[in-house]
């Protein structure tokens, strides 16, 4: 009788020790979502190529020291561009407001108000990836008559 009870008494203690040390708790942290991304922290311009072609030296220096902000808010999101130590106008504001919406699918941002991300842009683009220093967004510009693709890099 008395092995019979050291017998279980020994398999209780191995299924429980086991039950103890098989479950660790899975400290990592979930990865930055889009959205995390894109509020991290402001962005800048840094390159923008045109149909392939770098036309970063085009772009005036007044929109290349730009800081582009994303916010999280309800009911909408918002957001920001601060024109920097240099403005393309004087009379402009130094901040000016948008708000901003990313498709379900997280592939394509609209942001609607009187900020100016490029010049000569529309207010829709498309979200070509985004990570901890860099975001990509394109959209199809027409010059001249020719359609082409224009893609922005901003970095933090």
């Amino acid at each position: 009788m008395q092995n019979k009870l050291t017998g279980f008494i020994l398999f209780a203690s191995i299924v429980l020790s086991a039950g103890f040390t098989g479950c660790k708790k899975d400290n990592t942290p979930a990865a930055p979502t889009t959205i995390d991304l894109m509020v991290k922290a402001p962005w800048k311009l840094s390159k923008v190529l045109s149909g392939g072609t770098d036309v970063t030296n085009f772009v005036t220096a007044c929109t290349k020291d730009n800081l582009l902000r994303f916010n999280v808010a309800t009911p909408a999101n918002t957001g920001s561009v601060d024109e920097g130590a240099t403005k393309c106008n004087a009379a402009d504001a130094q901040i000016s407001n948008f708000t901003w919406e990313l498709d379900p699918a997280f592939n394509r941002v609209t942001i609607t108000g009187n900020a100016v991300i490029l010049p000569g842009s529309a207010n829709t683009f498309t979200l070509v990836r985004v990570n901890d220093t860099e975001m990509v967004i394109s959209q199809n510009v027409v010059f001249f008559g020719v359609t082409q693709t224009a893609e922005a890099t901003l970095v933090h």
